[in-house]
């Protein structure tokens, strides 16, 4: 388990100011139900690192910048730290035939702070009868689009009033909803253990780019 502390100066009641008391802690639970992993089955240093860097997207830290207008000690005990909702740009099902038997597959791309973070793919494990996930992260960099001016965004009709950033800021969704998912779905077997398994890939994580890439996309579309 994992413990964050808001730590930061704010204002309390009766115009004190102290280290913000709010904290979240990060459980394997918490982890199994939001991105359907065990932190224990990241094998790599670097891929623990990277998963507790893009966690942290997840959390707004709440402090209070000025005096309190009433000595209100409710509002004062709100949990500091916040929990975002993720965000989904993208998903798609399919379902894997062995000998005539459908096992669903279920990808999606998600993030929070409406950065993307990872490809989540959901396997059945039939040994098991459970579900698990594996996690692609995704380079950000690699994916974003360049800033369209003011001016321009005026010329062009928005469809919706408020774009979602995750699908509307980066190339990613509109990839892998052209050819994407077509590609990782490829990448998808089944081992002699009868597990559904991600090509090149031996933890619950790895990344998005050693399967979807220019070249990988360029190649579908000759």
């Amino acid at each position: 388990m994992v413990r964050l502390q808001n730590c930061y100066l704010s204002y309390a009641p009766q115009n004190k100011q102290i280290n913000a008391e709010g904290s979240f802690e990060i459980t394997n639970l918490f982890l199994k139900q939001r991105y359907g992993i065990n932190f224990q089955n990241l094998i790599r240093n670097e891929d623990k690192i990277y998963f507790f860097e893009k966690l942290l997207e997840s959390f707004t830290l709440q402090t209070f910048s000025k005096p309190f207008e009433e000595n209100d000690d409710e509002l004062f005990k709100q949990n500091a730290i916040l929990l975002r909702d993720l965000n989904f740009g993208g998903t798609n099902k399919i379902f894997y035939d062995k000998n005539h038997f459908k096992i669903p597959i279920n990808f999606s791309l998600i993030g929070a702070n409406d950065i993307p973070q990872f490809v989540r793919i959901e396997l059945y494990n039939e040994e098991q009868i459970e579900q698990y996930c594996i996690l692609l992260n995704i380079t950000e960099e690699y994916w974003i689009r360049p800033v369209v001016s003011q001016q321009d965004k005026k010329k062009k009709q928005q469809k919706y009033n408020k774009e979602f950033k995750v699908a509307g800021q980066y190339y990613l969704s509109q990839i892998l909803q052209q050819c994407g998912w077509f590609i990782l779905e490829h990448h998808i077997y089944m081992n002699e253990d009868k597990q559904l398994y991600i090509q090149r890939l031996d933890n619950q994580i790895g990344k998005l780019e050693q399967y979807l890439n220019m070249k990988s996309v360029s190649e579908l579309i000759k």
